[in-house]
């Protein structure tokens, strides 16, 4: 397990396949993860997704990005509708309140804070 998910009391994670999340989540942000494979392949490649169990949190997805230079993490909450994007030094959430779509300021949030040292 990463250190981005530990340390959570809201509940335990497991991983599982991106169909598999495909199949569970169809909430707010959806559109990231497929922007991702396509825009971002290197990025894609990276993602190790995973799902909350024992916790009120359940339907949410979340998905770790690791062989960059920062490891970083996304949940997308469908509940509150927000895209949340983490790593050990910051933290940012993408809704609705944005001028743009928030796939695309979360894809350039990633871009921006992963990618500019790192060709992917």
């Amino acid at each position: 397990m990463t250190s981005l998910l530990q340390g959570d009391v809201q509940g335990e994670y497991e991983q599982e396949s991106y169909d598999a999340m495909r199949r569970r989540y169809a909430g707010f942000g959806v559109g990231l993860f497929e922007q991702l494979r396509l825009r971002m392949p290197g990025v894609f490649a990276g993602l190790r997704f995973y799902y909350r169990t024992n916790s009120p949190y359940t339907l949410d997805a979340f998905a770790i990005c690791k062989g960059l230079q920062t490891e970083f993490a996304i949940q997308l909450d469908g509940d509150v509708e927000l895209i949340c994007i983490w790593d050990t030094q910051s933290h940012t959430e993408i809704g609705d309140w944005h001028d743009q779509d928030p796939v695309t300021v979360a894809l350039d949030y990633i871009r921006q804070h992963y990618l500019v040292m790192h060709s992917v």
